[in-house]
């Protein structure tokens, strides 16, 4: 039943990402939901657990976004690498405030991330990304990812 949420839970995402969520950007950032989700999913579950669904995720955001193909996968999966090994290996426990730092730090890492992986394959795409569009998409990502937490922990029983 879990798996079957998941999954519903990250078309329901996918769908949200590429439709109704640019209608909430603001200055060009918007909250990336796909992000949030699959970091709740690798905070609470394993990658090795979880690396399918992140594939997933990803591999459908490509077909929409615009960036060249495997970019997006490419970042969330290797952000979503670093994330679980540091939760595993430097913060064992599950509490909200790491949580947070982790989905802060990702958030900044997923954004560094594609700006290098694209001015690699020369992509216009991230030329222009400003400081302040990745900070107020990192205020996004942050409150986003409190909820998600939160309702996780609720839906799913997830300790």
């Amino acid at each position: 039943m879990k798996i079957f949420l998941i999954i519903i839970g990250l078309l329901i995402g996918v769908i949200l990402q590429t439709t109704l969520i640019p209608f909430l950007s603001v200055m060009g950032a918007s909250p990336n939901l796909i992000l949030v989700l699959i970091l709740i999913l690798v905070i609470f579950k394993k990658f090795e657990k979880m690396w399918w669904a992140i594939v997933s995720a990803g591999l459908l955001l490509d077909l929409f976004s615009g960036l060249p193909f495997g970019l997006t996968s490419l970042s969330l999966v290797t952000v979503a690498f670093l994330i679980d090994w540091l939760h595993r290996n430097v913060f064992s426990e599950i509490k909200l405030w790491i949580s947070i730092g982790l989905i802060g730090s990702a958030s900044l890492a997923y954004n560094i991330l594609l700006i290098i992986l694209g001015k690699l394959l020369s992509s216009s795409f991230y030329s222009g990304t400003s400081l302040l569009v990745i900070v107020i998409e990192l205020g996004y990502n942050l409150i986003l990812g409190l909820m998600l937490f939160y309702g996780a922990k609720k839906i799913l029983h997830w300790k």
